[in-house]
C-alpha cells in the first residue's frame, strides 16, 4: 500500500484556538509593549481624558455600561 491510499485519520489542525487563543494573547502583549516603549501614552490618555469631558462623553458611558453587563448565554 503506498503512502497515498492510507487514510487521514488526523484532525486538520485549525488556526481558530477558541477563547484563550494563546497566539493572539501573545500578539497583544507585543503591541501593547511596542505601544508603551513607543511614548504615546500620555499623548493618549489626554486624549481619552477630552474624550470624557467633550461631546462623546454620553455615548462613551453607555458604552461602558454596555460592556459591564452580563452576557447572554
Amino acid at each position: 500500500m503506498t503512502q497515498q491510499n492510507i487514510p487521514n485519520t488526523q484532525k486538520p489542525i485549525s488556526e481558530n484556538q477558541g477563547e484563550g487563543d494563546k497566539a493572539s494573547a501573545e500578539r497583544f502583549n507585543e503591541e501593547e509593549q511596542a505601544f508603551i516603549q513607543s511614548g504615546r501614552v500620555e499623548a493618549a490618555a489626554k486624549d481619552a481624558r477630552k474624550a470624557l469631558d467633550g461631546a462623546e462623553a454620553d455615548e462613551l458611558k453607555r458604552a461602558e455600561a454596555k460592556g459591564k453587563r452580563p452576557a447572554r448565554s
